[in-house]
């Protein structure tokens, strides 16, 4: 859920190790990536696992069942 390939982060698959290597390196030569996808994440971050976010779905929830 967090991690979006490219926009908060850069996924590789399970034993991938050779693209792993690739994603490490280039976010070590690239400050400006690191930045973009850090910057990100955080709005991602807010907006997904907000104390305000966790409020709402927890009165969508007990509302239901009320019903």
């Amino acid at each position: 859920e967090m991690v979006s390939d490219g926009e908060t982060g850069l996924l590789r698959p399970t034993g991938d190790v050779d693209g792993l290597t690739r994603a490490m390196l280039e976010l070590a030569a690239d400050e400006g990536l690191r930045r973009r996808l850090g910057e990100a994440g955080r709005q991602r971050s807010r907006q997904m696992f907000s104390v305000a976010r966790h409020v709402d779905q927890m009165e969508t929830v007990l509302e239901s069942v009320a019903r």
